[in-house]
C-alpha cells in the first residue's frame, strides 16, 4: 500500500506535459473523453445515462429541421420545377408558426370570352410554375375599370376568374407580375402595376405592384369565397416591343393554418 501511494504521489507531483496545438490538441482531447467514459462507465455500474445521446424528442426534432433546410435549398436552388418548389413552401410552412397553406383553384375562365394567345394558357396562371403566364390583350386606351361593374364589358385587359371547390377563407394573395425575370421578352410587354381583386361579393380591391418579377403578397382577406376576378388597371410600360400584350406568371391563395 505505501508503495502504491508512493508511486501514485511521485506521479501527482510531476509536472504536465506541454499542451499540444491544433490537430494534437484536438486528438489529445478526444483521447482524454475516452479516457473520462471509461472511468465514468467503471463507477456508474449498469447506469449509462450520462452517456447516452439526446433524447428521441430532441433528435427528432433537429434531424426534421435540417432535412426542411436541405429540402429548401435542394428545390431552390437546384434546376427542378416551380411544382416541387410549391411542395417544399406547403410542407415546410407547416412546421412554422403564422404559415399559409396553397388554396386549390378547382377551374378558370377569361371574360369577355377571348382566343388564348399561344403559350400563354390561362391555366398557366395558377399551374404552380413561375416560367409560365397568361397572357391577354392590353388596350391602355381603354376606361381602367376600377369598380366592380359586369366584368364581360370590355377593359384595358380581359378578367381571369377563378373558381374553387367549396367555400373557402383567404387571408392573403400572391402575384407574380409579368413574365419570369428570366424569360427574355419580359420587357417587350406590359407589366401589372395596378390589379383589380373580388373576392366573390365582395368589394373591388384595387392594389399596386412593384415592376419585379418576384412573388408580392397582399393582404387581401375573405370569408366562404368561391369566386375570385382579378384584373389590370394600370401597366408599366414596355422598355422595348409594342407593349400590347400584359401577363401574369403566377396567382397564388392562401389561408393561415
Amino acid at each position: 500500500m505505501l508503495v502504491r501511494f508512493e508511486a501514485r504521489s511521485r506521479r501527482d507531483a510531476e509536472p504536465e506535459p506541454p499542451r499540444a496545438r491544433g490537430w494534437g490538441a484536438a486528438l489529445a482531447g478526444a483521447g482524454e473523453r475516452r479516457r473520462f467514459d471509461r472511468e465514468m462507465r467503471a463507477v456508474a455500474g449498469a447506469w449509462r445515462g450520462y452517456d447516452q445521446p439526446l433524447v428521441p424528442r430532441v433528435a427528432a426534432f433537429r434531424a426534421t429541421a435540417l432535412a426542411v433546410v436541405v429540402a429548401a435549398v435542394l428545390a431552390f436552388v437546384g434546376p427542378w420545377s416551380g411544382s416541387s418548389r410549391g411542395w417544399v413552401s406547403d410542407h415546410a410552412a407547416g412546421l412554422l408558426p403564422h404559415s399559409y397553406k396553397e388554396i386549390d383553384v378547382k377551374s378558370w375562365r377569361v371574360e369577355p370570352a377571348e382566343e388564348e394567345l399561344p403559350g400563354y394558357s390561362q391555366a398557366f396562371a395558377v399551374d404552380g410554375f413561375r416560367n409560365r403566364a397568361w397572357a391577354t390583350a392590353w388596350h391602355p386606351d381603354r376606361p381602367p375599370g376600377e369598380s366592380c361593374a359586369d366584368t364581360e364589358q370590355a377593359g384595358r385587359s380581359a378578367t381571369l376568374v377563378l373558381l374553387f371547390d367549396d367555400a373557402v377563407r383567404i387571408d392573403r394573395v400572391s402575384i407574380r407580375a409579368g413574365l419570369d425575370g428570366k424569360d427574355p421578352q419580359r420587357l417587350t410587354q406590359a407589366r401589372p402595376r395596378r390589379i383589380g381583386v373580388q373576392l366573390g361579393d365582395g368589394p373591388c380591391q384595387i392594389l399596386s405592384l412593384r415592376d419585379v418579377p418576384d412573388r408580392q403578397d397582399l393582404n387581401v382577406r375573405g370569408k366562404d369565397v368561391r369566386i375570385v376576378k382579378v384584373w389590370v388597371t394600370e401597366a408599366y410600360d414596355p422598355s422595348d416591343g409594342q407593349g400590347n400584350v400584359i401577363a401574369i406568371s403566377e396567382i397564388d391563395f392562401l389561408a393561415e393554418r
